[in-house]
């Protein structure tokens, strides 16, 4: 073995754990303590490494306040982090003072700390190999080095593709923060794949991140290929790269165009903006005989409750986004999950008929913005279906 590599592996306990012996507990009263002045240095450690590592990016965390194992079950609480508070507390030179500065205003160490919860797991395959990962050279921690497949599971993997700033911690079911910690580990190995690494990339910087990074985005949600692919974190990616993502993507989600006056190559996201698109492409549907047949939003079962109360909301996106149809429908690409179990029809002439606005996006999702608070009450629920283990109807009361 190669002398500068060490394996080491920790295994408290030989049976493990399954996902429902283990519960969450979410809390803002788990998140980290703010010190006064402790930002402004947590922004600036930030600014230097983007400077160093210009590729790296923030997402938010699930914060680890503390654990509980009771008998055969593991208790985590959680709060929310982000990595750049992570990289300014727990990784940065004044960690030992946070340290003590916790310990000495509040009996713990920890309090000023990020302290963003990790997973990582022994991935033993159907063929009777394990699975090590090499850790990629544009990462803050361990950069090249061997590893077991893991990372931090992330709490817009449970509420999908809204902003971060969106993400409420209150509204996060918890058996999904729970199954999220355990899909967390595979959907590494999954993000190895270079072209799902560069598809989110993509649907990030189109979709919310274009303004944040300097991009100039024209009102149709095009973006030049070339001011693209000169940001740090395209490096290394070519125009024949981002064809192939365009052509393959199974749902669609991107479109190329040459510029209508220089013929210069473009490129937007198809629909999914929390930025303000005025004039993406979108064909309204005026009247009922315009609408599909059936338009259904997929969700979670356990989501079921709180949308059955208060309706569908755009959740910091432009648009609540609606199937053309149900799954195992031929035609039906986006709109939808694959991994949802609940699909809400909706009654869409007679929510056309109060006002409520449908367009029809580039790659076949509709789109409603909604009422006037951004939401689509229950009263245009036609019907809904438990899509798992049997499609059967669920009750709208």
């Amino acid at each position: 073995m190669d002398p500068e590599i060490s394996i080491m592996l920790q295994c408290p306990s030989p049976k493990g754990l399954a996902e429902t012996d283990v519960q969450a507990e979410l809390s803002p009263a788990y998140d980290r303590r703010q010190l006064p002045g402790g930002q402004a240095w947590i922004d600036a450690v930030w600014e230097a490494r983007c400077h160093h590592s210009p590729w790296l990016f923030n997402g938010s965390k699930f914060r680890l306040h503390s654990a509980q194992l009771d008998g055969g079950s593991l208790t985590f609480r959680l709060g929310l982090t982000c990595y750049k508070d992570f990289l300014g507390t727990n990784r940065a030179g004044m960690a030992r003072h946070l340290q003590q500065q916790g310990r000495q205003d509040f009996g713990d160490s920890q309090a000023y700390l990020a302290e963003p919860l990790g997973v990582g797991a022994m991935v033993h395959t159907a063929d009777d190999c394990f699975v090590f990962l090499r850790r990629s050279l544009r990462v803050g921690e361990a950069p090249g080095l061997v590893d077991i497949p893991g990372g931090h599971p992330e709490p817009q993997a449970v509420v999908g593709d809204v902003p971060e700033e969106s993400i409420c911690l209150q509204d996060l079911p918890r058996q999904m923060v729970v199954k999220e910690i355990f899909t967390s580990i595979l959907r590494e190995i999954r993000d190895e794949n270079p072209d799902v690494r560069l598809s989110k990339a993509l649907s990030y910087v189109l979709r919310h991140g274009a303004a944040q990074l300097g991009l100039e985005m024209g009102a149709d949600g095009f973006v030049d290929v070339a001011a693209l692919l000169s940001l740090p974190r395209f490096g290394g990616v070519s125009v024949a790269d981002v064809r192939h993502i365009v052509e393959t993507n199974e749902k669609r989600r991107f479109a190329l165009r040459p510029h209508p006056s220089d013929g210069r190559l473009q490129i937007r996201a198809n629909q999914g903006h929390s930025l303000q698109v005025s004039e993406l492409e979108l064909i309204p549907l005026l009247e009922p005989t315009a609408l599909p047949q059936t338009m259904a939003h997929g969700t979670y079962l356990r989501h079921w409750p709180a949308i059955c109360r208060g309706g569908l909301s755009r959740m910091g996106r432009n648009h609540i986004h609606l199937a053309p149809g149900l799954p195992g429908d031929g035609h039906v690409l986006s709109g939808m999950r694959q991994d949802c179990d609940v699909a809400i029809v909706i009654d869409g002439p007679q929510a056309l008929a109060d006002g409520i606005q449908f367009y029809r996006s580039a790659n076949g999702v509709i789109l409603t913005p909604g009422d006037a608070e951004g939401l689509l009450p229950p009263r245009y629920f036609q019907r809904v279906l438990q899509l798992r283990p049997d499609r059967r109807l669920l009750p709208l009361e």
